[in-house]
């Protein structure tokens, strides 16, 4: 069975591969000479290479790449300047990026055609503030610790980023702007996705302030140098490439090709990870009590951690952990939890893969998981055990994906 959820998670990945989708996308489009080419995110390396397969160099004016350290991979291309900076905070490689893009498309025209290529982590990779950067950086922090979901963070980055909420599209006018994405926010919602950078800001000023005052955020006096929220045509083009249904549609039907039958929960998690795992397994098993045969439980999306500790993780794996005690002792379950990004946190693991054997192996090592949960250090806790699930970079980026496979071949309790 781990066999089997290693199997759907890694087909999953490879079908939402960024650069398929992304040339279709870009062959639909009417632009034969582009001025100018910007890629972000943890996705750009193949999103950039499917422009230049659709347009071919020679057509390619100039173009930027921005992602996340150790994601590169090599990449190079004619007239094509590549960065790689920090996440999921930002920082001088994410400023600089973001500068030379903005001095590099000051003066364009109405005829000039450019291309922006989003992913998940857009949003810490490409970044100058409009307050100081390291208060920016000291906020962000502060969300990405309490809690905070991804509508929240991404509201108030857009609130004091010179790129961010559209302004990197006004700043382009009079050029011809056409953004595609990858979506890791649930919903997919465009003025979201890396913050918007193409987009109009369209939360609220009830809404950012009702989050400074939530997570008691120290904004006092930086909000004077803030300018009003871009304003863009309404006929901005945006598309989405990809994102977490799809993801978990491709889960489903290699689950059903292994025999499973599928059942398919949210896609737009957006709850604190330890309740979605804990939650999806108590339904999942209680729904199952009296069934026989072979089952696949999937969903997805960016669940929440809020950090408490000093310990190493990511949310996926602090899912896994608390799945772990979850299944303690009960055969024929297994639960899996991954980053389709393949990096998990700050971490080299996408995630984890657990079954009722995992807490009692953690015990024989020592581990009080309980305690590991506490001070969010489920990386440690999980690799014990043997339960950390590796992938490296996959090169595509639409959330989580939660992967539970139970089997039963005569009705029991769980």
């Amino acid at each position: 069975m781990q066999e089997d959820a290693l199997a759907i998670f890694g087909a999953a990945v490879t079908k939402c591969n960024p650069f398929d989708s992304t040339c279709k996308a870009l062959l639909e489009t009417d632009a034969e000479k582009i001025r100018f080419v910007l890629s972000i995110g943890k996705a750009a390396v193949p999103m950039m290479q499917a422009a230049y397969h659709v347009f071919g160099a020679k057509n390619i004016r100039e173009a930027v790449l921005v992602t996340k350290y150790d994601h590169l991979d090599g990449f190079h291309a004619d007239n094509c300047i590549c960065f790689e900076a920090g996440h999921p905070i930002s920082d001088e490689n994410s400023v600089k990026a973001a500068e030379y893009v903005l001095e590099r498309t000051a003066n364009l025209s109405a005829e000039d055609v450019c291309i922006v290529l989003i992913s998940g982590g857009g949003s810490a990779l490409f970044e100058t503030s409009l307050i100081d950067a390291q208060k920016q950086r000291e906020i962000t922090d502060i969300l990405l610790k309490s809690g905070a979901d991804i509508y929240e963070i991404n509201c108030v980055r857009k609130r004091l980023s010179a790129v961010k909420g559209g302004r990197l599209a006004a700043h382009m006018h009079p050029a011809k702007v056409l953004t595609f994405a990858l979506s890791d926010v649930p919903g997919s919602r465009p003025d979201v996705i890396a913050s918007g950078p193409t987009q109009a800001d369209r939360f609220p000023d009830e809404e950012f302030y009702r989050i400074v005052d939530r997570y008691h955020l120290n904004i006092d006096g930086v909000l004077n140098n803030i300018p009003p929220k871009a304003e863009l045509p309404e006929d901005t083009h945006f598309r989405v490439v990809g994102d977490m249904r799809m993801l978990c549609l491709y889960a489903g039907k290699e689950a059903e090709n292994r025999g499973y039958t599928f059942h398919p929960l949210q896609d737009m998690l957006n709850d604190d990870a330890e309740v979605v795992a804990g939650g999806t397994i108590r339904s999942a098993l209680s729904f199952t009590e009296h069934c026989i045969g072979k089952r696949a439980y999937i969903c997805g999306g960016e669940p929440s951690v809020c950090v408490r500790g000093k310990g190493k993780g990511g949310r996926s794996q602090q899912a896994a952990l608390r799945a772990a005690l979850e299944l303690d002792g009960i055969k024929n379950v297994v639960f899996l939890a991954g980053g389709s990004d393949g990096t998990d946190g700050p971490t080299d693991a996408a995630g984890g893969i657990v079954d009722g054997r995992t807490a009692a192996k953690m015990r024989r090592n020592g581990i009080d998981a309980e305690l590991y949960l506490a001070n969010n250090n489920a990386y440690p806790a999980l690799q014990s055990s043997g339960a950390l699930l590796m992938t490296g970079p996959t090169g595509t980026n639409v959330n989580d994906l939660f992967i539970l496979l139970i089997e039963k071949e005569i009705p029991c309790n769980p």
